[in-house]
């Protein structure tokens, strides 16, 4: 007689196989590539430089010359009479890569009349103080290097103190060699990193192996009705398994079970286990434009060894029935209608107005046998394969059975 079956939709059905199989191979080789080195040297400065050297562990990378820095010079003299004037010149010394921007001068001195004066000169800058004037002496100077001159001369002054300060801002070609430098080493750590990611890599996958594609047909039959079976019980139950964790940690540390979580979940698992006879079930694959658009290119690309593997990996959509184990008709329905597993005791009457229908079409689908009569003698279908032959020769393998009846090579 007919039996009850259930037809399902599932879209993507090897969505979930597709990206496990995918990042099985990489975590194996899971290894961070050093960040590309791509930053100009103009573009390096006192603030991304620390990045850069923390991202490829580079060593004798010195920090960018201070912007400003300032260089003094101080002149004290007196103690003569009344008609003795004091002179004095020197040098102060200007830092390599820095330049003169702005002087300083600050004078203290006792007089002996008020027509008294000091003057001063600086680089290109000069100045007099006389009596009543400020004690300090500011001017921007014109970007001297190297070094930049210094003269004082007092008149009828008997005791005479100064102090010059001259400020200094780093010139932009000392900054620019600071930029190459400091790039040009840190391009170096970069390329070191990268050459031991690239022999670090080249070990992993030396270990690894190449990742051959072609799996056992009858392994990939069984990872089809797995995901065919989990897409069908979410269907009908509206879930995706995030509640089921049954397991929990002990007080070694250890996994253990959970006791309450067990009680719900195990009869839960039994019914849907018990419920379909999941080793009948039948699908057939639509093609890949009805899934997302997104994944046609990748999709149509596949080729697996294993045509039905291939076609199962590349569907956008599947249609599945599972027959109905002959007795629990009720129990569905039960569970259908209100959201809970049967336990036992008479079963419920079949409510659902399409049950004859759906069991007819289903029927139909899975071949029922009809007045059909063969023709002609049977014949052999030869699959075309990926799969590399692993013979010297083109010879094919001899068996023979030994005395206890098992086959042995030849």
């Amino acid at each position: 007689g007919l039996r009850m079956m259930y037809d399902f939709m599932v879209p993507e059905p090897g969505a979930f196989l597709i990206a496990s199989l995918q990042n099985s191979h990489s975590d194996a080789l899971q290894i961070d590539k050093p960040a590309e080195f791509t930053i100009q040297p103009n573009h390096l400065n006192e603030v991304n430089y620390h990045y850069w050297i923390h991202q490829y562990g580079a060593t004798g990378i010195q920090p960018p010359p201070e912007e400003f820095i300032t260089k003094t010079l101080n002149y004290n003299t007196g103690g003569g009479d009344d008609k003795a004037d004091y002179t004095h010149s020197g040098i102060i010394a200007i830092d390599e890569g820095y330049q003169a921007v702005q002087g300083s001068v600050g004078v203290l001195w006792n007089m002996w009349e008020s027509t008294a004066a000091v003057d001063v000169v600086l680089g290109r800058r000069t100045t007099r103080f006389s009596d009543g004037d400020s004690w300090v002496w500011t001017a921007n100077l014109n970007n001297e290097t190297g070094s930049i001159p210094f003269a004082l001369k007092t008149f009828r002054i008997s005791d005479v103190s100064s102090a010059v300060e001259v400020k200094c801002r780093r010139t932009e070609r000392a900054y620019k060699k600071w930029q190459l430098e400091t790039h040009a080493k840190l391009m170096d750590a970069y390329q070191t990193k990268l050459s031991e990611y690239e022999a670090t890599l080249a070990a992993l996958e030396m270990r690894a192996g190449v990742a051959i594609q072609g799996k056992n047909p009858a392994l990939n039959l069984t990872m089809m009705k797995d995901e065919l079976k989990k897409h069908c019980i979410t269907i009908l139950t509206r879930q995706h398994f995030d509640l089921f964790d049954a397991i929990q940690n002990g007080t070694n540390g250890l996994p253990q079970l959970d006791l309450w979580e067990n009680e719900a979940e195990g009869p839960y698992v039994r019914f849907f286990e018990q419920a379909f006879e999941w080793e009948q079930i039948t699908w057939i694959t639509y093609p890949y434009f009805w899934g997302r658009k997104s994944e046609w290119t990748e999709r149509i690309a596949y080729e697996d060894s294993d045509p039905l593997f291939n076609d199962f990996l590349k569907a956008g959509y599947c249609r599945v029935m599972v027959p109905v184990r002959p007795g629990f008709e009720g129990a569905i329905d039960h569970f259908m209608t209100f959201g809970e597993v049967w336990n036992g005791g008479p079963l419920p009457a079949i409510s659902s107005p399409l049950y004859l229908p759906i069991a007819v079409e289903l029927a139909e689908r899975l071949d029922r046998p009809g007045s059909e009569i063969p023709e002609g003698d049977p014949w052999e279908v030869r699959v075309p394969t990926t799969l590399v032959k692993l013979k010297a020769d083109d010879a094919l393998p001899q068996w023979q059975k030994d005395a206890q009846g098992n086959w042995l090579p030849a």
